[in-house]
């Protein structure tokens, strides 16, 4: 019995002792307790629109957690947080924030989590994503790539409107930051490779030369966006044509390393009970004007037009009914229609690179006549060709652009006979991650005949602006260095398995006319905003994720100038992602993300002076530690975030 109990005494102490260790000096590796509720809920603090109590009612860990209620009234979004005043302010040795969360009714709206660092504040990725009525599940938010020394709040929040009226409660345990992890080497450490700052200014110059990218115009790369946003007729702010307007957003692309615009063309008053196929003055004037702007920038055209389509509004939200334009309708409007196409193809004549027909036609409808197949949708597509191809032979016709999760819709019309017809696909697609299995796929269904892979939209990532319209959204939202982050990634992704278009969809996020700002639909998706001050005069300010899409397009940026190394590159820890490409003679790049730190093996010796890539501004080179050996380069302690680590090698 004596050693029973002393067991059991032992068993408590080495309980007792590993809960101070975490929570009072956390081993390298591990977590760092921020609250478990198991003494009170006393450092938190909650707004007028929600209540918190610890309870014993349920917990996931020991016997407490916190009980939160929010108290939605149906008239306030906010003015409900839980915050939590923090006592342990540097985290700048933590990756990310992990709780226990518990709803028990439906999760029908945001929860956001924010971060006060110093005067700045911070907002994580949300929790409710990552969430089920009537369960535990273990939440992690990644930290951005800040300096998180001086936090001095943690705070989560609902969007009150988003959930009905009435209390909902949820429940917290377990709030803890987990520790970056640090590479143990097994890699050769060898001598010390010089680094690029240690060089003369002039040895500076000449490397920065030898990999800047090449002019716009002789570049190959997909990098693009939907041009929705023409400065004359009626979508100009003062319904008259501007040049000076709409060559502040063309040089902005320009810069950027657009080589491409996607162009969207629609007949007027498609849509409506007024369509005319016939193009406008206006528009006879305001599309040479845009296309003598894209010569002047050398950037290419690319067009996207709408089949004639009415409105149906019987649900919610209106949504296109193409039956004016299907086969199976004599009393179609296609022969007016072709008319229009043939004339603003033939304005687009020399500059244009490809067509689009249509954009996320709905297959499926509940009435079997106006349905579409395959076989109907090619039997407008031919004669959409041959209308574009008389107009002008040298543009690429492609198929409408599926809307995401619709790739079947793709392999449907491969397995009907397009590619004796079509020169390019298109999907619409906001995972990059899914990208390389299309590549896979159009290379099966289209062995004999090299398709375009182009799209009318991609990305669709969303910043956390307050400013929205529409004024609610389905869409996760990031803030707004973390939206750069992702658009960098979704960009390079694009390039990297040889796209022909990706239009950022979409990139303006709002504008100001004459002291007047108007978010622009769907502009939460943007990363800049259009500024016309009093005097006509156009301005743009720019947000993260216009710094970060041009670090991109200007790295990685000719893609036949870029091969995959004969030699291995390889990274000591885990990362999400990783990828090496050479430009033989002049640079390596290595691209690669994920979480907490590594070491990366470079299986030769011809490179050297690697440095960092800032990806918010291409221009701005940090040092990369790194040693050499007879058999190779190892780069030491490299960063993994959401945010992707761009490295550079010059070659010796």
């Amino acid at each position: 019995m004596r050693n029973h109990i002393d067991q059991i005494a032992i068993g408590l102490c080495v309980f007792c002792l590993a809960r101070w260790c975490v929570a009072s000096n956390p081993p390298e590796q591990g977590e760092v307790v921020l609250a478990d509720f198991e003494d009170g809920a006393d450092d938190w603090s909650t707004e007028v629109n929600s209540y918190r109590e610890a309870t014993s009612e349920k917990a996931n860990h020991g016997k407490w957690s916190l009980k939160w209620t929010l108290r939605s009234d149906g008239a306030n979004a906010y003015g409900n947080s839980l915050v939590l005043a923090v006592k342990q302010k540097d985290w700048s040795n933590y990756r990310a924030l992990k709780l226990d969360f518990f709803p028990v009714g439906k999760v029908s709206g945001r929860i956001g989590c924010q971060l006060t660092v110093g005067t700045n504040t911070l907002t994580l990725a949300d929790v409710h994503p990552q969430v089920v009525q009537g369960e535990w599940k273990t939440v992690e938010l990644q930290l951005p790539a800040e300096d998180l020394r001086d936090v001095r709040e943690l705070r989560f929040f609902f969007n009150a409107l988003e959930y009905p009226q009435g209390d909902h409660v949820f429940y917290v345990d377990i709030v803890r930051l987990l520790v970056k992890e640090k590479p143990r080497s097994e890699f050769k450490r060898g001598t010390p490779m010089p680094s690029f700052s240690s060089l003369k200014a002039d040895e500076q110059d000449v490397i920065r030369k030898a990999v800047a990218p090449p002019p716009l115009g002789k570049r190959r790369n997909p990098y693009s966006t939907p041009m929705y946003y023409p400065m004359w007729g009626g979508t100009s702010f003062d319904g008259t044509l501007h040049e000076d307007w709409q060559e502040a957003l063309v040089k902005e692309w320009a810069e950027i390393g657009m080589t491409k615009l996607h162009f969207y063309q629609y007949p007027n008053g498609v849509g409506t009970e007024k369509r005319e196929y016939t193009l406008s003055q206006a528009d006879r004037e305001g599309i040479p004007m845009f296309v003598r702007l894209c010569r002047k920038y050398d950037i290419k055209l690319g067009l996207r037009v709408d089949l004639p389509y009415t409105l149906d509004n019987s649900s919610e939200h209106p949504n296109a009914d193409y039956w004016i334009a299907h086969p199976n309708n004599s009393g179609n409007e296609l022969k007016p229609y072709w008319v229009w196409l043939s004339e603003v193809v033939t304005l687009l004549k020399g500059h244009l690179e490809y067509v689009i027909l249509g954009d996320e036609i709905d297959w499926k409808q509940q009435d079997k006549e106006k349905a579409w197949s395959a076989d109907l949708y090619m039997k407008v597509f031919t004669q959409a060709a041959d209308t574009i191809h008389k107009a002008d032979p040298a543009a690429k016709v492609s198929m409408y652009g599926a809307s995401s999760g619709r790739w079947n819709e793709v392999l449907g019309l491969l397995q009907s006979g397009y590619t004796k017809y079509g020169d390019a696909i298109a999907i619409n697609h906001y995972d990059y991650t899914m990208l390389r299995g299309f590549k896979d796929d159009l290379k099966k269904y289209s062995p004999d005949k090299k398709l375009l892979l182009l799209s009318n939209g991609v990305g669709y990532i969303s910043s956390d602006t307050t400013q929205r319209n529409p004024a609610k959204d389905p869409y996760s939202r990031y803030n707004d260095l973390d939206q750069a982050a992702m658009i960098a990634r979704t960009m390079y992704t694009w390039w990297d398995v040889d796209a022909d278009v990706a239009p950022y969809y979409i990139c303006l996020r709002g504008y100001s006319y004459k002291g007047k700002y108007n978010p622009w639909w769907y502009g939460f998706f943007g990363f800049m905003d259009l500024i016309i001050d009093e005097n006509d005069k156009a301005t743009v300010k720019h947000y993260p994720g216009w710094y970060a899409y041009q670090t991109v397009a200007n790295v990685f940026h000719d893609r036949d100038a870029f091969r995959e190394p004969a030699f291995a590159v390889e990274s000591e820890s885990k990362a999400e992602f990783l990828k090496a490409h050479e430009r033989k003679g002049k640079e390596l790049l290595i691209m690669a993300w994920g979480k907490g730190t590594t070491n990366i093996r470079i299986h030769t010796t011809q490179y050297g002076n690697p440095v960092q890539v800032s990806v918010l501004d291409h221009q701005k080179w940090s040092d990369v530690s790194a040693t050499k050996d007879a058999e190779g380069i190892t780069l030491h302690d490299v960063p993994l975030t959401l945010a992707p680590t761009i490295l550079r090698l010059v070659s010796q």
